[in-house]
């Protein structure tokens, strides 16, 4: 399986870097393709960052894991991105915008990383995946230009003219509402657009834009490579996957100039194009004609020429060699990038899960920084089924941790507390309407701190189920972000110890008061700290999604005395009414014992 990767990135002083790349199928030394490569790499830099894409993926699975590295400025040493936790799917475009990296997935998500963090971001209309991708960080705001076909085009144009007649109609159409670039101008029509072509559209953060199209010939059946550079895009291409003639075209003041095409020594594996210290560079890893399970690394720099002497050349550059100055070749799957003055060159090790990074100069020449190994990835090499295993096997384990406390408990379970007369149990409408309102607070936290993400996430699903109306094919459900993990993770967190500081100081959270609930030991007792701290530290687990644990917020319809799982182990006890607190009664049970 082969699959292309085209990025780039504008922006910076003198150095203005983008990248594109192709990433191809890691073959081992017997054979040239694998179906199911055990490694698969990607690295995307310019002059601020560079990115290292490790994806790892198991024969017997249909899945691949992507897990991301950093070399910035600041370190020497490349740096796991500890923040973004594995990504599941394969990476088939990227581009930079600055320091944050722009992919797409090959069921069209479309992700935005920093070494921050990651959150999605609104996909192509129809869930698709670029032809190619390139970043102007120039622009303000930055934007992503993507190379699409014409239907995909056609839904942009559609979606940013209902865009527009939503702005108008709520009073939004103001010059104001457009710092810096103003909205392009749209030029074409959708019934201009011929099925097949390729055009360029535009991503502000907030909307996907149209463009302009692409020159004619672009995409017809080819790899592209995307690069804008001070508002002016570049775009080379194949007209076949297996042709060694790179055309060149660049789009400045509203309409394209053909240059001179890039004539390599066989058809590249991997590309990349991009713009280092302001010169546009060209390097392509392709096949060593004496061993085809090895790639050698080539590559141009565009020299501009004068209006008497033509649009220019492409020159070639010398190639990195070995620290010895002997020649250097690469494992198949390797991959291509700059960072900034530098190729940074990507490969697997002896071993197929080492994976190693050096750094050259544009000049070509012996390595600045030798080929050293990246930390590997933390690989779950379980099978689907024994993974469903162990979920099972965890889920069993919870379920006798539940059958051990009803046993234990069986007799305060199946007999009602003996209450005094006006103080029943707390119904399960009353307790509803409680949890309810005390979940507001943390909920509302969690979305104002965790807008953006949550409402990305929401509006992903809501594509992916407008976009399966249309398709035959099953698409893949959207990927869960860390982000979005770490939100829950915090919503649970607020919500306990909001309830814990409420019944520790009034015996009932601001929701039970409001329906007039409270909460005391089965002895009738004002509950103890370590009672409300169980009851409450309890909920952390009824609302871990992961385990599969929430069928136990079930117990509540179980038991005589509507105890949560929680009630149970703390051996408290909802009411209706403002019961008062006492001392507990002489032989009642004891939290410790039975």
């Amino acid at each position: 399986m082969r699959y292309s990767w085209t990025l780039s990135r504008a922006g910076g002083r003198a150095a203005l870097l983008v990248a594109s790349l192709c990433v191809g199928a890691k073959t081992g030394p017997a054979r040239a393709e694998n179906p199911h490569p055990a490694c698969e790499l990607a690295a995307i830099g310019n002059d601020e960052i560079l990115w290292l894409v490790v994806g790892t993926s198991d024969p017997k699975q249909q899945e691949v894991l992507q897990w991301f590295y950093y070399l910035d400025g600041v370190s020497t040493r490349v740096q796991p991105a500890s923040r973004i936790g594995p990504q599941v799917g394969q990476i088939k475009r990227g581009a930079l915008l600055g320091e944050a990296l722009h992919v797409f997935f090959s069921n069209g998500a479309h992700y935005r990383y920093t070494t921050l963090g990651a959150r999605r971001e609104i996909r192509l209309p129809g869930a698709v995946v670029p032809e190619a991708l390139g970043g102007d960080s120039a622009s303000m705001p930055p934007r992503l230009w993507a190379a699409v076909r014409a239907r995909t085009a056609d839904a942009v144009e559609a979606d940013w003219q209902e865009t527009l007649r939503r702005r108008a109609q709520d009073g939004d159409d103001d010059p104001e509402a457009f710092p810096g670039d103003r909205p392009p101008a749209i030029t074409s029509r959708p019934a201009a657009r011929v099925a097949g072509t390729c055009h360029l559209v535009q991503y502000d953060g907030a909307d996907w834009q149209p463009g302009f199209a692409a020159p004619e010939g672009c995409g017809s059946g080819g790899r592209l490579w995307l690069c804008v550079s001070v508002g002016r895009q570049y775009l080379l291409w194949q007209h076949n996957v297996g042709d060694s003639e790179i055309q060149y075209a660049w789009h400045e003041r509203g309409h394209w100039t053909v240059g001179p095409q890039v004539t390599l020594a066989r058809a590249p594996r991997v590309g990349f194009a991009g713009v280092v210290n302001t010169q546009l560079v060209f390097a392509a890893l392709v096949n060593d004609p004496g061993d085809r399970h090895r790639l050698q690394c080539e590559s141009w720099v565009w020299l501009p020429g004068t209006d008497e002497a033509g649009p220019g050349r492409w020159d070639p550059m010398s190639p990195p060699t070995g620290e010895q100055g002997e020649d250097l070749y690469l494992p198949v799957g390797s991959a291509v990038t700059a960072f900034r003055d530098q190729f940074a060159l990507l490969r697997t090790g002896e071993a197929p899960e080492e994976v190693e990074v050096g750094l050259w100069s544009t000049k070509g020449g012996p390595p600045n920084q030798p080929f050293g190994e990246i930390p590997a990835p933390q690989v779950d090499r379980r099978s689907k089924s024994r993974r469903h295993l162990t979920d099972l096997i965890a889920m069993l384990g919870l379920a006798a941790v539940v059958l051990v406390v009803f046993w234990r408990r069986q007799e305060g379970i199946a007999n009602p507390v003996a209450l005094p007369a006006g103080l029943p149990v707390a119904g399960l409408a009353r307790r509803a309407v409680a949890a309810v309102v005390d979940i507001l607070p943390a909920a509302a936290l969690v979305t104002w701190l965790w807008f953006d993400p949550i409402t990305r996430f929401s509006e992903e699903w809501y594509e992916l189920y407008a976009a399966q109306r249309n398709s035959q094919e099953q698409l893949a459900a959207p990927l869960v972000p860390s982000t979005l993990s770490w939100a829950w993770v915090w919503f649970r967190l607020l919500y306990a110890a909001y309830c814990t500081v409420f019944e520790l100081s009034l015996a009932a959270t601001p929701g039970k008061r409001l329906v007039g609930c409270t909460v005391l030991s089965e002895s009738l007792a004002r509950p103890r700290a370590a009672q409300i701290a169980i009851r409450n530290v309890t909920r952390l687990l009824e609302l871990e999604w992961r385990l599969l644990i929430w069928p136990f917020l079930l117990v509540v319809f179980l038991t005589r005395n509507r105890q949560r799982l929680g009630d149970l182990l703390a051996r408290t006890i909802v009411v209706e009414g403002r019961a008062p607190l006492g001392e507990e009664v002489e032989g009642s049970d004891d939290i410790e014992g039975d």
